[in-house]
């Protein structure tokens, strides 16, 4: 029988880059950094996705299993140009232009732009405006993990009048720290 304790330790002695077990630190900035989406099978986004709803569960809401089939959904889509067009002021500005695609596609994959929907859902949504997908997503999904995307109470501010990436950033990182509750690097947390 193998303890928590001693996978731990084997985990840890490991110094290779790619057997080397991150702490939390490490962890949490390669979720909210890292283009994971695109450096993961998408059965382990899929898994961190759902181990990330499944943290979201409170003793007050039903507990129901995801259903199979479940798709992974860029909230701000990979097609990004036409419906999400590049600020006049930077559109100018042929150096602006650049670097701004460039952010903007360095968050693009990474956890804060990421969630799962139903198959039936995703061509609805699709290459959709926020405006239009913020919505469907709030209407639609049941899930905890996109319950992030639902308008504030009468009177409150909302924080996600635009899907940017300092909105995928802040979302990431939120993420982040559920991640490493779900999967801390020491078993004694």
């Amino acid at each position: 029988t193998v303890s928590a304790e001693a996978l731990e330790r084997f985990l840890k002695a490991a110094e290779g880059e790619s057997t080397r077990f991150p702490d939390d630190t490490e962890f949490q900035h390669a979720l909210i950094n890292r283009p994971i989406y695109r450096h993961l099978a998408q059965y382990k986004v899929r898994a961190v996705l759902e181990g990330i709803d499944s943290s979201l569960f409170d003793r007050k809401s039903e507990d129901i299993a995801l259903p199979d089939g479940l798709t992974i959904e860029h909230v701000m889509p990979q097609q990004w140009r036409e419906l999400w067009p590049i600020p006049e002021e930077i559109a100018e500005d042929p150096e602006a232009k650049v670097e701004f695609s460039h952010n903007r596609d360095s968050v693009l994959h990474t956890l804060g732009n990421l969630t799962l929907i139903t198959g039936s859902l995703n061509p609805s949504l699709s290459n959709g405006s926020w405006s239009d997908k913020r919505p469907e997503l709030c209407k639609f999904s049941k899930l905890n993990l996109n319950r992030y995307f639902h308008p504030p109470k009468e009177g409150e501010q909302d924080p996600l009048q635009i899907w940017n990436e300092d909105a995928i950033l802040h979302r990431g990182s939120e993420m982040a720290q559920l991640a490493v509750k779900v999967w801390p690097a020491s078993a004694k947390q």
